[in-house]
């Protein structure tokens, strides 16, 4: 037959307590400076990297959005769901990587950096509830993208490098043959292909694909 054993309960020591309740406070304190240090950095920096083909030869283009929780009209307060941001970004990323190469040259890697997209229009609560969530497009609210860049040749050496502040307070009048009337995006690509176009063309000595 098995027998239970009961402890006797004694008394607690009052010396025992204090001991015991320094003890815990050193632990929990030592458990909040682990939790802290270890907590992960604010902010993400997200980088992809793509070969790509030129007219002379085989190219490189690298895009990172540097932190785009925090952009002007991809943060998240903006955003229905991560996944709607990421499906924003990766449309501004493919259409650098599918423009870019067009005057770029064969060996150079082009990096770009984006640190803030502000996209064409503005909402307007003051119109309703209706159209709390419509973007309202006006001359007044221009695109705006801030980004910094370099472009390397095949040896690796820097030929350009700078930071951007792209706007273009015109941008309703015209669109570039490579944007689509109906793309949400449409405003945001025509500034970035008037850069691209611009910028590089001139550095890889000209004509586009």
């Amino acid at each position: 037959m098995k027998t239970k054993v009961i402890a006797p309960r004694l008394a607690p020591n009052p010396a025992n307590l204090v001991v015991a309740g320094i003890l815990a406070l050193l632990f929990c304190a030592g458990c909040a400076s682990t939790s802290q240090n270890n907590s992960p950095a604010t902010g993400t920096v997200v980088t992809t990297t793509h070969p790509v083909t030129t007219k002379t030869g085989a190219a490189t283009v690298i895009v990172t959005f540097n932190r785009p929780e925090n952009f002007t009209d991809v943060k998240s307060s903006m955003m229905a769901s991560d996944k709607d941001r990421d499906n924003l970004l990766d449309d501004i990323r493919d259409y650098v990587v599918d423009q870019a190469p067009r005057f770029l040259s064969g060996g150079q890697t082009l990096t770009i950096t984006f640190n803030d997209i502000d996209m064409a229009g503005d909402f307007e609560p003051w119109r309703g509830p209706s159209a709390q969530d419509v973007r309202i497009i006006k001359a007044i609210y221009p695109p705006r993208i801030a980004l910094d860049f370099s472009l390397k040749n095949a040896a690796g050496a820097v030929v350009a490098s700078g930071t951007r502040n792209l706007t273009d307070l015109a941008f309703m009048n015209t669109l570039p043959v490579t944007v689509f009337r109906d793309d949400r995006l449409r405003y945001e690509k025509t500034l970035l292909y008037n850069w691209i176009s611009g910028e590089f063309a001139r550095l890889s000595g000209g004509a586009a694909n």
